[in-house]
């Protein structure tokens, strides 16, 4: 096995989407990109990971504003 091969148990699928971090209420949501997903987790880009608390909703918003 190669030092540069991928060794995590789930693979990533790469989504590049708009999402919403929640803790308590929407409106007092923080907006982030969501890069990828797995089974176990998401590889998010946010401003500030100072106000990213270590428990909290990830709100997908292609899927929160269905047309």
């Amino acid at each position: 096995m190669s030092a540069l091969s991928d060794k995590r148990a789930f693979a990533r699928v790469r989504v590049n989407m708009p999402g919403r971090i929640v803790v308590t209420s929407v409106e007092a949501a923080r907006d982030c990109v969501i890069r990828d997903l797995s089974a176990h987790g998401a590889n998010l880009q946010v401003r500030d990971w100072a106000e990213v608390p270590l428990e909290f909703y990830l709100l997908f918003q292609s899927l929160a504003n269905p047309a």
